[in-house]
């Protein structure tokens, strides 16, 4: 199950990808062709969502070993 960390996480990916919906309202090539304020703003978002994501991914990871370094009868 997914903790609270997690899940806020998960809440700035929508609340990121809201943003980039946005400012490619008019088209996402007008958007990527603007090269001094869309496409920076769209990369940035692009770059938090990556981050985020890595952010779970390792938290996953974390609990994954720490699952395993645990008896099989811990679990059941």
């Amino acid at each position: 199950m997914y903790n609270s960390d997690d899940l806020d996480r998960l809440e700035v990916l929508l609340v990121k990808i809201d943003f980039i919906l946005d400012i490619c309202n008019g088209g996402i090539v007008k958007a990527l062709e603007d090269e001094k304020t869309t496409r920076p703003a769209i990369m940035m978002h692009l770059t938090s969502i990556a981050e985020q994501f890595s952010k779970i991914k390792d938290n996953n990871i974390l609990k994954n070993s720490q699952i395993s370094t645990s008896s099989a009868f811990d679990i059941l």
